[in-house]
């Protein structure tokens, strides 16, 4: 946490000399066409189960959820440090999501165009089983051979980073392949239910619209069974990127084309939202992941 307050009020120190040329904290106003995609993984907290520590193998869940952005955003205004390197800072905010029935991790990676059921892999299982389960875990599992691990997820989630960056001018007005990277912090407040089911069922949907699962099906959880559940927030370190094909940016206006940006959790930590039920936890690491089309920007 203290980490995390030091690289806080660096952030907070360094926005009056980025914006002290104007004094401007916004911009200008973006319209933008794009998506935007959150992502959550929760995994077992390993190293209280083995002696190998916590690989991708100890993964339970990877939810991504991608919906169109938002049409209209605030544009923070950034400051040349010479004529091909530039500083600022960019906000991701999620908004309130909610997600039943979330499925085993690696779904992603499977063939979905056709019905199949889903489990946490046999890795997985054991720890689950032989470290994490209570005694009435064990006796639904044994009585249900297909068992599998699922969730629900109610959250929100906000990060806020500061980059430095470069590019390639051309012409007077334009920039190619700008990027910029620099460090950032996010915070979320969540709840999430862990349920065991008697097994994990995908249906594969013909219709786009009737589809929740990856956008290929629908994930459900038979024979749900809730037991354990936690409520909280979290608040750690992140990564800030942006990537940007081509801007063209004048006194009024700014134009660009394939804008992608990344917030993401540098690292697992140790999550200070406890289960109710178990003395173990589940980590939680989260992203966002924002990709403009084209935007255009009227600058005050």
């Amino acid at each position: 946490m203290k980490h995390i307050l030091v690289l806080l009020s660096i952030i907070l120190a360094l926005f009056p000399e980025v914006y002290a040329e104007d004094d401007k904290w916004v911009d200008g106003i973006r319209f933008r066409s794009g998506t935007d995609q959150h992502k959550t993984n929760f995994k077992i907290d390993a190293e209280n189960y083995n002696e190998n520590g916590i690989t991708e193998t100890n993964f339970l869940f990877s939810h991504i959820s991608p919906k169109e952005m938002l049409p209209v955003a605030i544009e923070l205004p950034e400051t040349l440090m010479n004529s091909w390197s530039y500083r600022g800072a960019v906000i991701a905010y999620s908004g309130f999501e909610e997600y039943k029935d979330l499925p085993p991790y690696g779904i992603e990676d499977e063939d979905l165009s056709e019905d199949k059921n889903f489990r946490q892999t046999p890795e997985v299982r054991g720890l689950l089983y032989n470290g994490f389960f209570d005694a009435s875990d064990k006796v639904f599992a044994d009585a249900n051979p297909n068992w599998a691990l699922s969730m629900d997820v109610k959250s929100n989630r906000i990060f806020f980073g500061y980059y430095w960056g470069v590019f390639i001018p051309a012409f007077e007005y334009h920039r190619f392949f700008k990027f910029g990277l620099g460090p950032g912090i996010f915070y979320s407040d969540f709840s999430y239910k862990v349920n065991l089911c008697s097994e994990y069922r995908f249906t594969y949907i013909q219709d786009p619209e009737k589809r929740d699962t990856f956008n290929k099906g629908k994930g459900e959880c038979v024979g749900k069974t809730q037991i354990d559940s936690a409520a909280g927030q979290v608040m750690g370190l992140s990564i800030t990127a942006n990537n940007v094909f081509w801007e063209r940016y004048t006194k009024d206006s700014i134009w660009r084309i394939g804008n992608f940006s990344l917030s993401i959790q540098s690292k697992f930590h140790k999550s200070n939202v406890k289960l109710t039920n178990h003395d173990k936890n589940l980590q939680a690491a989260m992203d966002s992941t924002s990709i403009e089309l084209v935007s255009y920007t009227y600058r005050f």
